[in-house]
């Protein structure tokens, strides 16, 4: 820049002695003709090659850190609703025997409304017909065996967002499955309880590779 300014002065007084151009002016492109007025430095770029993989490094540990007590997060509700499953699984098999025995109460005073002789083998068969509609053992036992296979996939340290998302369609079966075969209103609470448990672990699951 001093140098321009110098040239445009020293221009000026050379216009001046010899009458040329006596107003001053001086066209700007007359001086970027001169040699050497403008220089074209070009830079070496791969000189922030290290600057710049320093930066990536530095992004990629701290996504890695984030993403690392993401999961930790995301393990400890997942087997924290996996424990509450197997909470309502206990309480639905404690009151199996108990909705038996209101049955077999229903049923005897249905006979005595009716004015039906009591026969002790046609309450038996009454009894034996309603435990084999209700009958959930396998679906408690299928439900049970899924939840552990969970729990053991998500100590894994392979990618398994699959096999968790058919696992949790699979829990979603067996559920709805017992919802269909007791209607009691103390069952239903945990059938309901089940299917959030399960669906709030679905959505979960979506963020697992």
């Amino acid at each position: 820049e001093k140098l321009i300014d110098h040239l445009i002065q020293l221009s000026l007084s050379i216009a001046d002695k010899i009458s040329f151009q006596k107003s001053g002016v001086i066209n700007p492109t007359d001086i970027l003709r001169i040699p050497h007025v403008l220089q074209i430095t070009e830079k070496n770029h791969y000189s922030l090659k290290p600057a710049i993989v320093r930066l990536f490094q530095e992004a990629l540990a701290d996504l890695n850190i984030i993403r690392a007590k993401e999961g930790a997060a995301l393990h400890k509700l997942l087997k924290s609703r996996l424990n509450k499953m197997t909470v309502e699984l206990k309480k639905i098999s404690a009151h199996l025997p108990k909705m038996l025995a209101e049955q077999k109460k229903i049923l005897r005073t249905r006979f005595e409304a009716l004015e039906i002789e009591l026969d002790f083998s046609r309450l038996e068969q009454e009894v034996l017909l309603f435990i084999q509609k209700t009958d959930v053992a396998e679906e408690i036992d299928r439900l049970k065996f899924h939840i552990d296979e969970t729990d053991q996939i998500l100590n894994s340290k392979t990618p398994c967002g699959r096999r968790l998302d058919f696992l949790m369609q699979e829990l979603n079966r067996e559920v709805n499955t017992i919802g269909s075969k007791i209607a009691h209103k103390k069952v239903t609470s945990q059938v309901v309880e089940l299917k959030v448990l399960i669906e709030q672990m679905r959505e979960q699951i979506q963020n697992i590779e």
